[in-house]
């Protein structure tokens, strides 16, 4: 199930809206499930069995057990619907390769040599973060051992020559 709400949590809101109508299809089948136990014909069928010397006891079942399958339905609804609004109207956070795209090693290059302030670059996914905002460990990979702290022209020399 935690699958399952992983994947419709990565669709976002497109997600949302799926998990809207499994929600809409399931409260539809129950509503059809509790109709089919409101039929006049079922009370009549009862009425004559018992008539007839016998007992109403399996169309009360079938009845019973419509209204439990009619439950069972609305209450898978009622979850989905409340994932499909959580869905629809939460904010978007974007990933860390989002907001760090990976660059190529001309362009860190460039920007290790004008740099005015420390810089952290990352030579596995080639992600360059100021350091006052450096956490120790790349934002996109989690690595701490492939990102390094370029305070001097030698550890730049040092991350390019890792990159290359």
């Amino acid at each position: 199930m935690n699958e399952l709400l992983e994947r419709l949590e990565a669709m976002g809101r497109p997600g949302g809206l799926l998990a809207l109508g499994v929600a809409f299809l399931a409260a539809a089948a129950g509503a059809g499930l509790f109709w089919l136990t409101l039929d006049p014909a079922l009370g009549v069928e009862e009425a004559q069995r018992i008539a007839e010397g016998g007992s109403g006891m399996s169309t009360r079942w079938r009845t019973r057990g419509l209204r439990f399958s009619a439950l069972l339905t609305f209450a898978m609804a009622l979850p989905s619907a409340f994932l499909g609004v959580r869905l629809l109207t939460q904010r978007h956070y974007p990933r860390a390769d989002e907001v760090f795209p990976p660059m190529d090693v001309g362009a860190i290059a460039d920007a290790l040599s004008q740099r005015t302030e420390d810089l952290c670059v990352c030579t596995r996914c080639r992600v360059m973060v100021p350091a006052a905002f450096s956490t120790g460990a790349c934002p996109v990979c989690a690595s701490a051992v492939e990102y390094h702290e370029v305070q001097s022209d030698e550890d730049a020399q040092m991350v390019l020559a890792a990159m290359s």
